[in-house]
């Protein structure tokens, strides 16, 4: 039997999972002790109904239909609503910031590829900041670019870290505000698998 994860997700994380680019989930620990593998949850979700009955999502980012003058709470989400059902099949228990960039693939954000790291030419503003650059500075930066197309990661790791770390605390501040990124709380890294 399907149960409420107690949890508010942000709209970001809902539209992974309908996407299935999501299949981890980091919750903190002190929220999931108990959670044995095969377990389903429903996922609650802000939604409202518009002037003909219809379900409509925040998450799905459409504008907001004519006579809806304010969404639900995900807590006043009826199961009948529910969309989307979480089937847990492992976990591990990790601080939050030991997640790797293959971790942050699996919470279901894409790797951002440089306009440099695309064989393209330069634009003005990266010329303008490559001639500024001293000659030991700019060999060091093409070497660093030279390794990274060699070797298969020529990424924004850094933009992806603070793009989760966004996302984290939103996610913190609607269920435990003292989980917040910065703490490095202990967290269940649940593996998923999404059930609609």
């Amino acid at each position: 039997m399907s149960e409420f994860l107690n949890i508010t997700f942000p709209d970001e994380m809902i539209r992974s999972f309908l996407t299935d680019k999501k299949h981890e989930l980091r919750i903190p620990y002190c929220m999931t002790p108990y959670v044995k593998a095969g377990k389903t949850f429903i996922v609650r979700e802000s939604c409202a109904f518009d002037e003909s009955g219809q379900l409509v999502y925040t998450a799905d980012g459409k504008p907001v239909p004519e006579g809806i003058e304010q969404w639900n709470s995900p807590a006043d989400m009826p199961k009948e609503a529910a969309r989307i059902t979480l089937v847990y099949e492992s976990g591990r228990i990790e601080h939050l910031q030991d997640i790797t960039v293959e971790g942050l693939l699996e919470e279901g954000l894409e790797l951002s590829v440089p306009p440099i790291c695309q064989d393209k030419p330069f634009t003005e503003e990266q010329t303008r900041k490559l001639n500024q650059m001293t000659e030991v500075q700019r060999n060091e930066y093409f070497n660093t670019l030279a390794r990274h197309r060699y070797m298969g990661w020529c990424v924004y790791n850094d933009d992806l870290y603070a793009k989760y770390r966004r996302i984290w605390n939103a996610f913190a501040k609607e269920n435990i505000p003292g989980a917040v990124w910065h703490k490095n709380p202990n967290v269940t890294v649940m593996k998923v698998s999404v059930a609609m």
